[in-house]
């Protein structure tokens, strides 16, 4: 008798803490949490040196690929250099679009290989330079976070009908540590941010993608991502082999 009183207790235990999170329907965006999320958000562009990266040279290097971001007065160039083999392959994403070069030969692509290139060049550069891109993104404030090691506030980046991201931003450093993000599908992906490098007053960021399980609502998923009992899939990451800032002068008017 005594065993089933102590193993139901432990079930029970259990229990509470993986329902410790309560979901709530999330609040409508007004006047006053706009404004304390821009104050948060414009702490953390100030951190991560969003103003220094319009005019800046940033470099690194994923799984053996050379990146650089060229920014200067409105004009940029995203570029990345691998080898295949005995091909040397160069993509480049400017003002004026999109090419690759193999061997220094334009390549002709189909819609869909281009498409396909672009988007994974410049998701890999605009994660690295995340929150760079999101000046004139509307926030709002929908909650916080207090774990044993660290409190957040959660930023939601305004959508349409439901919130584009949410952010999850470190009230002490001011910087974003998790985003969760809709694929546009069933499913959706929390992104764990690693800002570990800066260099220049800039912060760069390794990144680490989970899938967020079906029942977990967007605006909590961090919140459960802390939980112990919880399992998360890591699907992607984005981690440098090295990396390095360099400051250009701008003559911008």
């Amino acid at each position: 008798m005594r065993l089933t009183i102590l193993a139901l207790a432990i079930v029970l235990g259990l229990t509470s803490c993986q329902q410790s999170i309560e979901y709530k329907p999330l609040e409508s965006a007004n006047a006053a949490n706009r404004e304390k999320a821009n104050t948060i958000i414009q702490q953390t562009f100030a951190k991560t040196g969003v103003a220094l990266q319009e005019s800046a040279v940033i470099k690194f290097k994923h799984q053996g690929e050379h990146y650089m971001a060229l920014r200067n007065c409105g004009m940029f160039m995203y570029r990345k250099q691998n080898t295949h083999g005995k091909d040397a392959i160069e993509d480049v994403l400017d003002n004026q679009g999109f090419e690759r070069k193999i061997n220094k030969h334009l390549e002709e692509l189909t819609s869909n290989q281009l498409q396909e290139a672009k988007a994974a060049l410049q998701q890999s550069v605009n994660w690295v330079q995340f929150p760079f891109g999101y000046q004139e993104q509307s926030f709002y404030l929908i909650g916080e976070l207090q774990t044993d090691g660290a409190n957040y506030h959660k930023i939601a980046v305004e959508g349409n009908e439901e919130p584009k991201e949410i952010w999850w931003v470190n009230t002490k450093d001011h910087l974003v540590y998790f985003v969760a993000r809709a694929n546009g599908d069933e499913s959706a992906r929390l992104l764990k941010i690693d800002p570990s490098f800066t260099q220049e007053g800039v912060h760069l960021n390794q990144v680490f993608a989970y899938a967020i399980p079906n029942a977990v609502p967007l605006h909590y998923a961090a919140d459960e991502f802390f939980q112990a009992s919880q399992k998360w899939k890591l699907t992607d990451s984005l981690k440098f082999e090295q990396a390095s800032v360099l400051l250009t002068p701008s003559n911008c008017e």
